[in-house]
């Protein structure tokens, strides 16, 4: 659809697990993707996934901190990791800029009953 819109725009995506992503597995992903695009003016990386969580419980009943654990390495950690990895590859004072976007919700500035994790997962943005 972006393409479509402006021939000069390339976007490029690729599927991955961010549940279990390291930061060598985003290096290897940027190393992928960039072959795509030759000398590109502007690199864009956008941020826009979050997951609901455990729906089934209020944050008072959160008492397995492997599952709070998950929760935060998928929505926080991993972003975290991706940024990193997307920043050092395109790095500063090359050709290419470097642009983020970061999309959140409402939900990270005011809870909603039942959302604790989503409501936590979006503070991080």
């Amino acid at each position: 659809m972006i393409e479509s819109g402006a021939e000069h725009v390339k976007v490029v995506t690729e599927p991955m697990d961010h549940s279990t992503a390291t930061y060598q597995d985003y290096e290897e992903l940027f190393s992928r993707t960039s072959k795509y695009v030759e000398d590109a003016e502007k690199a864009i990386l956008v941020h826009n996934a979050a997951t609901i969580g455990d729906i089934s419980k209020y944050a008072a009943l959160y008492d397995n901190s492997k599952a709070i654990g998950d929760y935060l390495y998928l929505n926080l950690t991993s972003v975290m990791l991706l940024t990193s990895a997307f920043l050092k590859y395109y790095r500063r004072g090359s050709t290419t800029s470097r642009v983020i976007v970061n999309i959140t919700s409402l939900a990270g500035r005011k809870p909603i009953p039942g959302l604790g994790f989503y409501c936590t997962g979006n503070v991080k943005l």
